[in-house]
């Protein structure tokens, strides 16, 4: 039942969002009104707009709903701003843009998963949404046909006409998303060879990151954007990289890695002595965790720029 979880909602927020229900076999009017077909459905009202979620949810979801409308982690387009920000975007900045309608039922299920993503990738990406109902021109300027449509447009480009549509047969959640955004980014955490490896991590001075990984590992498959994301959050406190372990067994096997992803820190060489090959293991996969591991372990000190 959602009223338990409602009021739980309610209370967390302390008064500073107001709750109420519609019963739509009293009030059916004023749901056929808001295009409400299924219950239960969610609307939160932030200055009028209205934000939907439809179906169950638990009272911290309805909490999170809430907390990103008020402070939304979705940059919202509008036929002012469209042109400004994705046309004329720097050469560092990429943008994913979910071009949506509010009354869309797959739209609706896809929004506290972009909600998600655009939290996630903060610093790396903007994320961004347009409502096609209230900028219909926009969307038929841009060749909207259907919703969600959901495009990205690649950073060293500029105007709107260059963009990848995201795979029609691709799931729509986080690590869907983010295993895509990566494939057009360029790569900050290259695979090294062996040789590589023993020059740059164990005889090398700086701190480093290893991802031993396998190409036919599904865990390796979903860890490689976070990595990634973690390789952009930690950019200056030490250089991450990876080794294959189908390539380069010997390696794996004198590291004593026996499970794929297995992800090693090394530290900074002061003393000028070659580093552990067995390195310290760090045991989670969430980028945040791997940064705050990284600055507890190297404090202040920074990366020299590699020549």
């Amino acid at each position: 039942m959602l009223l338990p979880e409602w009021r739980k909602a309610s209370r967390s927020l302390d008064g500073t969002v107001s709750f109420g229900t519609v019963d739509c076999t009293i009030h059916n009017v004023l749901c056929n009104k808001m295009n409400i077909h299924s219950y239960p459905t969610t609307v939160f009202y932030n200055q009028s707009v209205p934000h939907f979620l439809s179906g169950m949810h638990q009272a911290d979801e309805l909490v999170e709903f809430a907390q990103d409308t008020l402070r939304p982690p979705v940059i919202i387009l509008t036929s002012d701003n469209f042109v400004p920000l994705i046309g004329d975007r720097g050469d560092d900045d990429m943008w994913l843009v979910d071009f949506y309608a509010p009354w869309c039922g797959p739209c609706q299920d896809l929004a506290p998963e972009w909600r998600k993503l655009a939290k996630t990738m903060q610093g790396i990406a903007n994320v961004a949404q347009v409502d096609c109902d209230r900028y219909h021109s926009l969307c038929t300027s841009q060749n909207i046909h259907s919703y969600p449509t959901i495009r990205l447009y690649p950073p060293t480009y500029t105007g709107t006409s260059y963009f990848k549509k995201y795979p029609n047969h691709w799931w729509r959640n986080v690590a869907s998303f983010r295993t895509w955004i990566f494939q057009h980014l360029p790569s900050k955490t290259p695979e090294l060879s062996h040789a590589e490896f023993q020059k740059r991590v164990l005889q090398g001075q700086d701190a480093w990151v290893i991802d031993f990984f396998t190409p036919w590992c599904s865990h390796c498959q979903v860890f490689a954007p976070e990595f990634e994301r973690a390789a952009r959050l930690g950019d200056g406190v030490a250089h991450f990289g990876k080794v294959n372990c189908d390539m380069y067994s010997d390696l794996c096997q004198q590291a004593w890695v026996r499970a794929y992803p297995t992800l090693r820190f090394y530290k900074p060489n002061i003393e000028g002595k070659q580093k552990n090959i067995f390195g310290e293991s760090i045991n989670s996969q969430s980028a945040e965790y791997i940064v705050n591991y990284l600055k507890q372990k190297v404090g202040n000190r920074r990366l020299r720029d590699e020549l």
